[in-house]
């Protein structure tokens, strides 16, 4: 499967309203869309055919930030986020409660090393998602411009999902984590 992220400065969702300074996740099988993923600074959207949940985003300062998925449907919680409150290197980046099911969700080692003097090397992610059943590799590559990697939260970036068990709502859930991800080395910058 293949994945799409486009940031947007105002986005009308058929399902879900409008937004503003939005990032879009798109999930494809073939050339099919699968699933989407919407991220505001408020809430965020996971949808599918079948499936429509709903994230609300609450950072703490003291605490570990969890963040409520619910079905919007039965308006029933189904699972959370929990991120650490502090920076993070090549570790652990949080935990994802989904169905009753844990994930952990780890940065990787991405294929394609960085290298300063060649801009093709730049942008470059990956993330894992497993538990003892399910392993969800992601793979991305981040638009960059001249000053390299910073702002990677607000650029376009293209990739590949790899997993033992194509769970579609899954997978979308895990793209959550490039989020953090990014604004984590965002701030670092």
């Amino acid at each position: 499967m293949t994945i799409t992220k486009e940031v947007y400065p105002y986005y009308q969702s058929p399902n879900f309203g409008h937004f503003y300074n939005c990032k879009l996740y798109t999930l494809h099988d073939d050339h099919n869309i699968v699933g989407q993923l919407i991220i505001s600074h408020e809430v965020a959207f996971i949808s599918t055919d079948d499936i429509k949940f709903r994230v609300d985003i609450k950072n703490n300062i003291f605490t570990p930030s969890e963040y409520v998925i619910s079905d919007i449907k039965s308006k029933a919680k189904i699972g959370f986020y929990i991120f650490s409150m502090w920076k993070i290197g090549l570790k652990e980046i949080g935990t994802l409660t989904l169905n009753n099911d844990i994930y952990i969700c780890n940065i990787q080692i991405p294929d394609v090393r960085h290298n300063i003097f060649k801009k093709s090397t730049w942008g470059h992610y990956k993330l894992l998602l497993k538990n003892q059943l399910t392993e969800v590799v992601y793979t991305i590559k981040v638009q960059t411009g001249l000053l390299g990697l910073k702002n990677s939260e607000f650029s376009n970036a293209n990739g590949e999902v790899d997993s033992n068990q194509p769970v579609s709502s899954l997978i979308l859930a895990g793209l959550f984590f490039f989020e953090r991800m990014f604004s984590i080395n965002n701030e670092s910058a």
